[in-house]
């Protein structure tokens, strides 16, 4: 464990509400904490301004034991015990399975917050009521957002990129903060010296195989001429703040253009005015309705979106697909759609038990209310959630007082009981047939909303 000495102020109990109060606005937080020196403090940081300003606040604090190294069981435990001295709840979540040789640090980053995503989806419940736990909290710092611009740099990353890190933003439904974008690790450091707190060090940190551990070793000669992880991190700042400005610029196209998102079966909106806008708001709006609506798909690269959005402003009629979205556009009837592509990178199918929600395909938060209607529907076998699919479609459209195109129906979130549809939330408007069991107060047993519904 370290404590070396380090001149940096540690940061104090009068700073803790501008840190926190305007960050940590969930009533129950989730705080990833790995044992190093960074979540340690931010601990400890959110320890004190808890017990000082939000007494009633609720913590849970989550630990991913990784599997690659033979201590980290035991550094799981010091953070438990560390976790549990401030009367914060834990839990140790395990990366299970094979882990690959090349890219080891990336595939680790991405379990990880898979693990605690998923933890963090766990406790959720439905929607329009207070979750057990709201917001995950991350110890990222100013050091971390310089060498994040850096990387991005490096690679020709774009304002977006080089933006880095975003303070505040939602991640496949969870809602991730960083209240120490702008502070020193230096400051973290001091404040766990300050008060004889101690941490773990992890050697993967001293590793140059990895190409953050590179960009680390040279910030010293960075430092002495003038690049310091504070002006990076201020320039990252600024950066972010311009594309904030222009995210604002595109919700107004969005409205100009007409985008109609159809309770997030698929969107559509006014070719014409879409292909008139500026190329750089066409691209943006395309992007963000491709990431809406494309699912479990892996994101489409910004060129691909960039020489798309060039390709429908030309206002030829055309089809294309990207980004697990079908994209139509016509002049004759000048409309522009995006809707998902079935069977393309489809979810497994969504076993869900009373009381539970999640997120299914990165689209609707769906889930099954609690009670004895639920109880009693699942007794012999579980409820789960697939897409509908063409065939069932077919045979339900009946039922129907208005029809989908059969592409967009497919897609939909379907609960499915001994193979058969049970609920399909959609169309719960159209047909009691497709709305399922009823509580006993009158509501309805199943449920989807449109993810974006819900951020």
């Amino acid at each position: 464990m370290a404590r070396a000495g380090d001149a940096a102020a540690p940061i104090s109990d009068s700073e803790l509400p501008g840190l926190f109060d305007h960050a940590l606005t969930a009533p129950c937080l989730a705080l990833a904490v790995s044992g190093g020196a960074d979540s340690m403090a931010l601990l400890h940081l959110v320890g004190r301004w808890r017990a000082l300003h939000r007494p009633h606040a609720g913590v849970l604090v989550l630990t991913v034991d990784h599997g690659l190294r033979p201590e980290s069981g035991s550094e799981a435990s010091f953070v438990a015990s560390a976790a549990r001295q401030l009367g914060f709840d834990h839990r140790t979540l395990i990366w299970t399975g094979p882990k690959p040789e090349a890219g080891l640090q990336a595939a680790a980053r991405e379990a990880r917050y898979a693990l605690m995503r998923d933890a963090i989806r766990s406790e959720m419940r439905v929607p329009g009521r207070t979750s057990y736990v709201s917001m995950l909290v991350t110890a990222h710092h100013a050091d971390d957002q310089a060498e994040t611009l850096l990387m991005r740099l490096a690679r020709g990353s774009g304002i977006d990129g080089l933006a880095s890190m975003k303070p505040d933003t939602m991640r496949d439904g969870v809602r991730l903060v960083r209240p120490l974008l702008q502070v020193p690790k230096s400051r973290l450091l001091a404040t766990l010296k300050a008060a004889s707190l101690p941490w773990l060090d992890d050697p993967s940190n001293a590793n140059d195989r990895f190409e953050r551990v590179r960009w680390r070793q040279v910030m010293p000669m960075l430092n002495a001429l003038g690049l310091t992880a504070e002006a990076l991190s201020e320039s990252a700042k600024r950066l972010a703040s311009a594309v904030s400005a222009l995210e604002t610029a595109v919700d107004a196209f969005s409205v100009t253009s007409g985008v109609d998102r159809h309770q997030g079966a698929f969107a559509t909106l006014n070719f014409a005015k879409f292909a008139s806008g500026h190329g750089e708001f066409r691209t943006r709006l395309l992007r963000r309705l491709i990431s809406e609506n494309g699912g479990s798909a892996p994101p489409a690269q910004l060129s691909e979106i960039e020489d798309l959005a060039a390709r429908i402003a030309t206002g030829v009629t055309g089809a294309a697909t990207l980004g697990g979205v079908i994209i139509r556009w016509s002049d004759r009837d000048n409309k522009l759609s995006i809707c998902r592509e079935p069977g393309r990178f489809a979810p497994p199918p969504l076993r869900l038990t009373p009381g539970q929600s999640a997120v299914w395909d990165q689209r609707f938060v769906v889930g099954l209310e609690a009670g004895a209607v639920s109880e009693q529907m699942c007794q012999s076998e579980p409820v789960c959630v697939r897409a509908l699919g063409a065939a069932d479609y077919a045979t339900l459209r009946k039922e129907l007082s208005r029809e989908l195109p059969s592409e967009v129906a497919a897609t939909l979130p379907a609960f499915i009981l001994a193979g058969q549809p049970l609920a399909v939330p959609y169309f719960s408007d159209q047909s009691n047939a497709l709305s399922g069991p009823l509580t006993g107060d009158g509501h309805r047993v199943c449920y989807a909303h449109p993810l974006t519904a819900t951020l």
